[in-house]
């Protein structure tokens, strides 16, 4: 994007790593600046892009290579000091964290493999910014809070299909191929969070679609209470919810845009 390049000055993004609409502004956070910015979509029109807008630059959360989104009383960080998921300003640490999934094996496998495991996962934000919902992609395991008085309490909490840790080498490691895919797309609605589920493991087959295509889509209140599912008749890779239409995005076994209209949930 041109409100992205580099010198346009102050608001200037170099990476968007987090990027989510609140309302009609697209907010985005860089993990080398450690700076989030807001784009109003609602003044774009052809010949002009309007300036970004400062949200915040976080000065103690480095690197900030994890997801961001703001919420009551700062923002919701993923996979910091050891927590799930945790409550921050751009001073840092204000609130309290999550703990994450205990998955034995895990702990004793590599750094690097036991922060990526962690570190791949996928929140949402209820529009009144007082819910959080917080889902792993190697694991299906999923966090409900609430936040109140700056502080994040957890209502509810699934874990199943825990990720297979083998030996090789002497070296602990969490296994692709032997564990199973779990969440790839995460939206949410005011009364509902839908979550895109593979269930498979990785495949090597050419002429299948791969694990992190995904056909389930599961639906639970915010107050993590499962609603129903429904099977896509395309398998896809990441979801966006606009109203009652569900934009959903593959890449196999070419690149298109599906739109599916979500029924009224009795």
């Amino acid at each position: 994007m041109e409100a992205l390049r580099v010198g346009r000055g102050p608001g200037e993004m170099l990476q968007g790593r987090t990027k989510y609409l609140d309302g009609s502004k697209l907010i985005m956070s860089d993990p080398n600046t450690l700076m989030t910015v807001s784009l109003d979509l609602a003044l774009l029109r052809e010949g002009y892009i309007p300036p970004l807008d400062t949200v915040g630059v976080f000065k103690s959360i480095k690197p900030a290579t994890n997801r961001f989104y703001r919420v009551n009383g700062g923002y919701v960080s993923t996979n910091r000091n050891g927590l799930w998921y945790s409550l921050w300003d751009t001073d840092g640490f204000i609130g309290n964290g999550i703990d994450p999934p205990y998955i034995p094996g895990v702990g004793a496998a590599s750094r690097s493999a036991s922060l990526s495991f962690y570190g791949s996962s996928l929140l949402t934000a209820h529009p009144d910014g007082n819910r959080v919902c917080v889902v792993l992609v190697g694991m299906a395991a999923l966090s409900f809070s609430v936040i109140e008085n700056r502080e994040l309490k957890e209502i509810k909490r699934y874990e199943y299909n825990a990720p297979a840790v083998v030996k090789e080498n002497g070296v602990d490691y969490i296994s692709r191929e032997k564990s199973v895919d779990c969440f790839h797309g995460i939206a949410s609605s005011r009364n509902y969070v839908y979550l895109l589920y593979s269930g498979k493991k990785k495949l090597t087959d050419e002429n299948s679609a791969p694990s992190y295509e995904c056909n389930h889509l599961l639906v639970y209140d915010w107050d993590g209470n499962f609603v129903t599912r429904y099977e896509l008749s395309k398998p896809v890779l990441d979801i966006f919810l606009d109203g009652e239409e569900l934009y959903c995005l593959t890449q196999y076994p070419s690149d298109k845009l599906y739109v599916y209209r979500l029924p009224e949930i009795s």
